[in-house]
């Protein structure tokens, strides 16, 4: 809760990404509704903020019929264009590094998980990506250029 709120605190937005970490194509329709209401549920008490319209599927793990029903309540199915998969054992600060700012164009969206790996290459990956010129926004922001208020 504590850092859920200073991200609210902080101006960032939060999306929905289910409360378990379920494989959304393996689960039935009224668990995926109770996952995503959960966790809607929990950041609305702790922020004051709805987690919607934004929803990445744990995995990227999607198909028609559950985007549909994430839809259906009120979400966009975000997916990423960037994955330095600091999560691999195998892969080095230096190598997230290296794979975010080299592999991001215009538009990018970075998948990026909380672990100490991503903590240490985010003062990097900031600077090699503005260092090419790149502006970091919101999801808001990207799809919504323009003055825009918070959703």
């Amino acid at each position: 809760p504590d850092v859920v709120m200073r991200m609210a605190d902080e101006g960032h937005e939060i999306g929905n990404h289910g409360v378990t970490h379920p494989q959304f194509t393996r689960i039935p329709p009224e668990r995926v509704a109770a996952e995503l209401g959960t966790t809607e549920a929990a950041v609305n008490r702790i922020t004051g903020f709805t987690t919607k319209p934004y929803f990445r599927f744990p995995y990227g793990d999607r198909n028609v019929g559950v985007i549909a029903q994430v839809n259906s309540l009120g979400y966009l199915s975000m997916y990423w264009s960037v994955d330095p998969q600091e999560w691999r054992a195998s892969n080095s600060v230096q190598s997230v590094i290296n794979t975010v700012v080299g592999q991001s164009g215009p538009g990018a969206i970075v998948l990026m998980h909380d672990v100490p790996k991503t903590i240490a290459a985010l003062p990097a990956i900031i600077d090699g990506l503005r260092a090419r010129g790149f502006t970091l926004v919101t999801l808001t922001e990207l799809l919504y250029p323009g003055p825009v208020g918070r959703l």
